[in-house]
């Protein structure tokens, strides 16, 4: 498996079930929930290679106490594949939102594998507010037909997040300002949001 470049979409399922296989034999069940970059591949929302593999297991699961023999055995199938250390990680794990929705690609007896829902990536990606997931954000409301609602995609953002003090850190404007924003760079065709003209610059910080 040539992962030297990235982890595409045919790569994130094997490399997954590897690492079920392994923790099986350790006596480990695998249940993961995926977000991130591996979570728009699954989704076929993009094609774009991830360099690493965002997954937490449900609140509450074994394997929150069982991931010391879980990190163990995703550096060994690091160092097979030449992937880094934390191919693997938990990271992320504080940003997913309460009433994140996730769909199950896989239910096996070694392995449980969800993939946040198109609507929770969406609302993921609004509350990261970097520069740099704008064009994900582009690809999420084109996908999910709410490129001309910049209003719809706030309510969907609140209705995943709730009032989540931590992770929305601006007010509704704010974010709708924004949005509004991505939604007329894809009607004009522009590659790329223009800050809107108030004090704030709301694309300035993404």
């Amino acid at each position: 498996m040539d992962v030297l470049g990235g982890i595409s979409r045919s790569q994130v399922e094997p490399l997954i079930k590897e690492l079920a296989d392994r923790l099986s034999q350790q006596g480990v069940y695998a249940h993961l929930r995926l977000i991130g970059g591996s979570a728009l591949l699954l989704q076929d929302v993009t094609t774009r290679l991830t360099h690493d593999i965002d997954a937490v297991p449900p609140v509450g699961d074994p394997l929150w106490n069982q991931w010391p023999i879980l990190e163990e055995t995703v550096n060994d199938i690091g160092g097979r594949y030449g992937l880094g250390p934390q191919w693997l990680n938990k990271n992320a794990a504080m940003f997913v939102p309460a009433n994140a929705e996730w769909e199950t690609i896989i239910c096996s007896h070694i392995l449980t594998l969800e993939v946040a829902s198109v609507e929770t990536l969406l609302a993921m990606k609004v509350c990261s507010d970097r520069r740099k997931d704008v064009l994900d954000i582009r690809l999420l409301l084109q996908r999910l037909g709410l490129q001309g609602s910049p209003e719809s995609a706030i309510d969907l953002t609140y209705r995943i997040y709730g009032d989540d003090p931590v992770n929305l850190n601006h007010d509704r404007e704010y974010y709708l300002s924004k949005m509004q924003a991505i939604c007329d760079s894809i009607a004009t065709g522009n590659s790329s949001p223009q800050p809107q003209p108030d004090n704030r610059g709301p694309y300035l910080s993404i």
